[in-house]
């Protein structure tokens, strides 16, 4: 929007002009490309259900806690017999 001044009666008043339809907008827009997510599979067990378990459990950003919880119960549980969880 472009300010002009235009004296009203010995004081001065500002009057907003607006552009043109359309006026300072490109005519063909460049189309941007949305870059994917990495592949967000986890590093142990290879599994986007466990990394998005592991970021549900995470709390105030400690995603390093939150994994060593997981691969701690993970381990208790292969050893108390439950099978490989491969």
């Amino acid at each position: 929007m472009q300010v002009t001044e235009k004296p009203v009666a010995g004081s001065q008043q500002r009057i907003a002009k607006a552009r043109p339809w359309g006026a300072g907008i490109r005519e063909h827009a460049e189309k941007r490309h949305i870059r994917e997510a990495g592949s967000g599979a986890d590093p142990v067990y290879n599994s986007t259900l466990v990394t998005k378990f592991v970021n549900s459990m995470m709390y105030e950003g400690k995603k390093s806690t939150a994994q060593g919880i997981f691969y701690t119960s993970m381990k208790n549980l292969e050893q108390k017999g439950a099978g490989p969880m491969r």
